[in-house]
């Protein structure tokens, strides 16, 4: 009976793994993207591509501004809690630094509000 209950209680109780976000890193190990940040939503989706001008790093987000070529400056919100903490540093070491040309898709949900960054790829 007690294994019967051992195994019942191991098949019903699921760990469910982290969905990381994915980054991917060159062959001189710069990291260049990041993707999946977070998931979908049923917002209306904003790319911007330009030059990262302003970080603003916290625990658990970034917020970011991003000038266009027209001189345009769009913000975005960068959510962490998907970022694994090995790559939280080559992030905001190599691709989200001020002066990068990136390239940001996010959601927003809210007009006049910060998109929120879903993907970030650097734009050599």
């Amino acid at each position: 009976m007690k294994i019967f209950l051992f195994i019942a209680l191991l098949t019903t109780t699921s760990v469910l793994p982290q969905d990381w976000a994915r980054a991917i890193y060159s062959t001189n190990e710069k990291m260049i993207e990041i993707a999946d940040l977070q998931g979908l939503q049923s917002c209306g989706v904003t790319n911007v591509s330009g030059k990262v001008t302003k970080v603003k790093v916290s625990d658990i987000s970034a917020a970011i501004t991003v000038k266009r070529e027209d001189d345009e400056k769009v913000q975005f919100y960068i959510p962490l809690n998907r970022v694994r903490n090995e790559d939280r540093g080559p992030m905001f070491h190599h691709l989200v630094t001020k002066g990068n040309t990136v390239e940001v898709a996010g959601y927003r949900c809210t007009q006049g509000s910060p998109a929120s960054a879903f993907s970030i790829r650097r734009v050599y």
